[in-house]
């Protein structure tokens, strides 16, 4: 595959097909700090408005889908599950030839690498990411998977400039890395926003009890991530005898929160596979 090196990323062309929330989030993610050359980046959406949101950074407008792949090195498919199909199936054919073939990564939650193949009707090199909406600012969190590990390395590096990655080994984890990374986002802000109404119930100014929710989750994560301590650990630590933190987690254990926030991720993994079907 004719697939630029990390050298030479910054030459890389990407089509999206698909400019909602996620796409949109993906596409600022790359603009930012010229990460990529936005006239590199072309966009097809049927949404007029959704184009423009996303026409100032740059991007080229594309007035199709094969217009929007014409030269693509990778074409990101950015659209609904239930819309997968019909997507593939519109694209030109995308068998160019051995080295000049694009790669092609979907990002729709449980639709499988084979069954994409399927649409296409051919052979053709394809992998599945599931990133989610942090992205925009460089701070996604992205699963990656595909059947043919050699086109693994380039997916990491198109999207290791907007996050972290992960290559899993299984398909099937790709679910669960859908609910936790792709849904979890919505999870989390719903928990400061609990925790920003807690403080006002308690007295605390609206405007500061956001922001301390806010650095207060931000801290918490990177003390994970920069010194590898656990959650559990990290919980004792703060708790003394008698003290707040204690009293605070006695509420939330006679409230089920950490069962009910078990229950939520494994539904929210059940829908994907849902989705895939």
């Amino acid at each position: 595959m004719n697939e630029p090196t990390e050298r030479t990323l910054v030459e890389t062309k990407v089509a999206v097909i698909g400019c909602g929330a996620m796409g949109q989030a993906l596409i600022r993610g790359f603009c930012r700090d010229r990460k990529l050359k936005p006239e590199h980046i072309s966009v097809f959406d049927i949404g007029e408005q959704r184009l423009a949101e996303v026409r100032p950074l740059g991007v080229r407008i594309a007035d199709s889908i094969a217009g929007a792949i014409e030269q693509a090195h990778i074409i990101l498919l950015v659209v609904k599950p239930y819309a997968v199909a019909n997507v593939v199936r519109a694209l030109p054919d995308l068998r160019r030839g051995l080295l000049d073939s694009p790669l092609l990564v979907s990002v729709a939650a449980g639709v499988t690498v084979s069954s994409i193949q399927g649409f296409v009707g051919g052979p053709v090199q394809v992998a599945r990411a599931m990133p989610n909406l942090a992205c925009e600012i460089g701070q996604g969190m992205i699963a990656l998977f595909a059947e043919d590990q050699t086109v693994l390395p380039n997916v990491e590096r198109l999207f290791s400039l907007v996050g972290r990655t992960v290559c899993v080994q299984q398909e099937a984890e790709l679910d669960c890395a859908t609910a936790l990374a792709g849904s979890g986002p919505a999870f989390a802000a719903l928990f400061a926003e609990a925790l920003t109404d807690g403080a006002i119930l308690s007295g605390f100014p609206r405007d500061l009890a956001a922001v301390f929710a806010a650095q207060t989750l931000l801290g918490a994560a990177e003390l994970f991530l920069k010194t590898g301590i656990r959650p559990a650990e990290l919980k004792e630590r703060v708790s003394s005898p008698g003290g707040t933190t204690i009293a605070g987690l006695h509420a939330l254990e006679k409230g089920a929160v950490r069962g009910t926030i078990m229950t939520a991720v494994k539904a929210a993994a059940d829908r994907a596979k849902e989705l895939g079907s």
